[in-house]
């Protein structure tokens, strides 16, 4: 469970799943973008 926040200093989203360890920074950078573009579940 990954903690995003944003520039507003609130919490976005939580991520349930792994970022793989020693992963390419820019390569994680993507994946975080793409998450946080994405819908989050209902509240």
């Amino acid at each position: 469970e990954i903690e995003i926040t944003d520039s507003d200093g609130d919490e976005r989203l939580l991520v349930f799943g792994r970022l793989e360890l020693g992963a390419d920074p820019d390569e994680v950078s993507d994946q975080l973008n793409r998450l946080a573009r994405s819908p989050g579940p209902p509240p």
